[in-house]
């Protein structure tokens, strides 16, 4: 942008891409002296995080620089349950069991700061002498249990999260039978959720030291940012939601919705896994609590709560060190020795309502039923992990699942085969490891996935057919996709993302050079010029801070092979160079959020191109702008002699072709007299090579174009709207700049690049003819 200052450092990665490319190579590189330097340990997994573990590695050399360096600072992960089980064993002896999840990986990789859990432990301990002893072995862990006694467990964890909250959340009403029970045990059950939620936040402020960050998680703390910024003001709160967050008209039917909408805003950063959500969250907020939603998130009297979407991601380097394991490796040959023959279909979901596993067994079914060659073929994997076995409504799914089960492989199975294997129980790492090494079930992320209506069992037995038909190199363009996608954006990088969010971690920028400010100030180069390269982001516009909270950022994550560029007067998302078709869907939801968004009032408009969606304020076009520029010359006086030769060459986006009608002189206003001293010869074209085989008539426009931004109304900074303000160039006419025009119809030439509607003069077919004609030009 204007004003800044560049300075051009070789090797500074230029792009998103590259620059968390670079950031895993040196997560790696500094791990090890990272985990020295914190009390001179070196955590390799979860269980040896918690456990205290230590690793010598031979780093003395590096961790004499520890006296150095300032202290780690301290973060306070709070949810619903530790990361570890506990049985008591006796009066003061406990057997903790580490329970790993998705959220240990990922807080894995934030090495700036020390982690600490809070926690329920799971287990009721009443007396005194057990609450003393369970803190002093989970203290060993880095872990700090929050103890509930049975009552407060069964109205706020059984009651209100699990019977109110998760069902409203996940679009699942309540059955018939217990709407009028839960009406009556509602006020009870959500008075039982805000005592929790004070009882964790004492647990909180208890072990709280100035300058920690805390980091609330999911459905059952939505009172806690309330009760700790009612503690300490100024503590740096973040809450992350690891649900669907439902739409305004289903949030409205909750009777507490106002209050734990405001409990939420007490926070300093919002965040939820897809932009659907935090769409959901602020129109919420809008509706019900007449709030003013923002582009950054959610505004109450002056206080910016931010909201933003962070896609979560897995541990893929400890996936793929895994594979190397011993046990892995003998899980993966018996495997293979099983189904020798067969191709594996593998499903790893908990045994839950929402999670579609008899939809998904229903579609196998009529696979099976419409394609008999692949009956002895194919086999399906479906292990459903265990969950809330004591609930009527689970062990009925159970039932359903077994008894969906048995009929299949009854009418499909022989003595020695079944399609299907249903296994009730959670598996440890290692098998599982195994079974994504076999199905390739880590590639099933990203571009490379098939999407299907999970409700439509037709359409499902379709993907499923093919996906088993699928050709060679489709796969592995696919797979090649997913692998990028999976192995870039990470667990970890999901967890320090948000903790920069929140104003922490110091997010790197790329530096540009003063080549590139003239580049995105003065040329478009979008699909004119350039071939494909290989990361097209390099040629983007000016850096910006925060793009992670904006919606291009979220889109850009989310396809493979796409770019964002943040030019002087727009901000564009290209995906010339990902899967088309998940490329189309993606800008068609993109377009769904833009047009219903916080944007949706502004003096902007959203431009959807031939692979691309760019945003930008009204009245900015590229006629408009040439238009600025000529009376800007003119103004100046710094032009001696008129313009008698024009060449307009691009592949334009529809708004931006008042350019080419710009420059017809039958369709512009009579220039003002100039003097033509001193003038220059026109360049001879050669017109007859570019109307050869390539060109077609001029295509009519349909009125006049009339400039824009000559008017004296101006589009004001921030982008939200007009105003009048002063402006330097207020003494030019409206078409002044066009004084300097002295053209012809024989000395004007307008060239579209891949278009077949144009308002051009000429169509050339690619870049490369672009290439060519430039060239006999120069040469002429």
């Amino acid at each position: 942008m204007p004003g800044n200052k560049y300075s051009y450092i070789p090797g500074t990665p230029s792009t998103r891409l590259e620059r968390l490319l670079r950031e895993r190579e040196l997560r790696k590189l500094n791990k090890e002296v990272d985990q020295c330097l914190t009390d001179g340990d070196n955590w390799s997994s979860e269980e040896e995080i918690l456990q205290g573990v230590a690793v010598p590695r031979g780093l003395s050399d590096r961790c004499e620089r520890q006296e150095r360096r300032l202290p780690k600072q301290r973060l306070l992960v709070v949810a619903n349950r530790l990361p570890v089980s506990a049985v008591r064993r006796g009066e003061d002896s406990w057997a903790l069991e580490i329970s790993v999840g998705g959220l240990v990986s990922a807080l894995l990789g934030v090495n700036e700061f020390e982690a600490r859990w809070i926690g329920w432990a799971g287990v009721n301990v009443p007396d005194e002498i057990g609450q003393r002893t369970l803190t002093r072995a989970l203290a060993e862990k880095r872990c700090i249990p929050v103890f509930l006694d049975e009552e407060v467990v069964h109205q706020y964890y059984n009651g209100y999260c699990n019977n109110i909250l998760w069902p409203l959340f996940h679009y699942l009403g309540l059955p018939q039978e217990d709407r009028l029970a839960t009406t009556r045990s509602f006020q009870s059950q959500f008075d039982a959720y805000k005592k929790a939620n004070q009882m964790f936040a004492d647990v909180v402020n208890e072990h709280y030291q100035e300058g920690d960050i805390v980091w609330c998680h999911d459905y059952h703390l939505m009172f806690l940012p309330k009760c700790l910024k009612e503690y300490n003001s100024k503590m740096k709160v973040g809450w992350f939601l690891h649900t669907p967050f439902p739409s305004s008209e289903i949030h409205r039917t909750l009777p507490s919705r106002s209050e734990l909408l405001r409990s939420v805003l007490a926070a300093d950063l919002v965040g939820f896994h897809t932009y659907d959500y935090a769409r959901h969250f602020v129109s919420a907020c809008t509706r019900i609590l007449g709030l003013e939603g923002t582009p950054d998130g959610v505004e109450d009297q002056g206080k910016l709560t931010r909201v933003a979407a962070f896609p979560i991601g897995i541990d893929s380097d400890r996936f793929i060190r895994a594979l190397e394991l011993p046990q892995v490796q003998d899980h993966i040959k018996e495997l293979k020795e099983r189904f020798a023959g067969r191709k594996v279909m593998l499903g790893v979901d908990r045994l839950d309502m929402i999670k579609g596993i008899p939809q998904k067994i229903l579609a196998f079914e009529k696979f099976l039923e419409e394609n008999g060659d692949w009956r002895d073929k194919v086999v399906l994997l479906q292990i459903a992990v265990p969950t809330r076995t004591d609930v009527p409504e689970y062990q009925k799914l159970t039932c359903q699942v077994h008894e969906i089960v048995g009929r299949i492989n009854g009418r499909f199975g022989t003595l020695t085969t079944v399609p299907i294997h249903h296994l009730d129980r959670s598996l440890d790492f290692h098998a599982l490891c195994a079974l994504y090494a076999v199905t390739g079930a880590a590639q099933s992320l990203g571009a490379g996935a098939i999407l299907v209506n999970p409700w439509n069992i037709t359409e499902v037995s379709a993907s499923i057919g093919y996906a088993l038909n699928m050709p060679a190199d489709e796969r592995e363009k696919r797979h090649n996709h997913n692998f990028m996608h999976v192995t870039t954006h990470t667990s970890q990088e999901w967890a320090e993302t948000f903790v920069r969010c929140m104003g922490v971690l110091s997010s790197s920028s790329s530096s540009s050079s003063p080549n590139c400010r003239a580049l995105s100030n003065w040329q478009g180069f979008n699909a004119t010029l350039n071939s494909t390269i290989g990361c097209p982001g390099e040629k983007g516009g000016s850096d910006r801070t925060l793009l992670d909270e904006h919606v291009f950022e979220y889109f850009t994550e989310r396809t493979p092979r796409s770019h964002f560029e943040l030019r002087e007067t727009s901000l564009s998302w290209n995906y010339k160079y990902a899967d088309v078709e998940f490329g189309r869907l993606q800008a068609r939801d993109m377009l769904q959020h833009l047009w219903t968004g916080p944007i949706s009032n502004a003096s902007l408009d959203v431009i959807q191109g031939a692979r691309s969606v760019e945003v930008r304020a009204v009245g900015v076009t590229k006629g408009a702008a040439i238009d600025r520029i000529l009376g800007e010359i003119v103004h100046n006086r710094g032009m001696k002699a008129p313009i008698d030769y024009v060449l307009c060459i691009g592949h334009f986006l529809a708004k931006d072709e008042d350019i080419y009608t710009f420059f017809e002189p039958e369709l512009r206003p009579k220039p003002a007299a100039v003097a033509r001293t001193n003038m220059v010869s026109p360049i001879k074209s050669p017109k007859s090579k570019l109307s050869s085989g390539k060109s077609r008539p001029r295509a009519s426009p349909n009125k006049p174009h009339r400039p824009l931004l000559t008017l004296e109304k101006r589009i004001s900074n921030h982008g939200n709207g007009t105003s009048l303000q002063p402006n330097r160039f207020d003494s030019m006419s409206v078409h002044e700049g066009s004084s300097v025009l002295d053209l012809r119809g024989d000395n004007y030439f307008s060239c579209a690049v891949g278009r077949k509607r144009s308002n051009a003069r000429y169509l050339l077919g690619s870049s490369t003819d672009v290439v060519t004609l430039l060239k006999e030009l120069a040469e002429a």
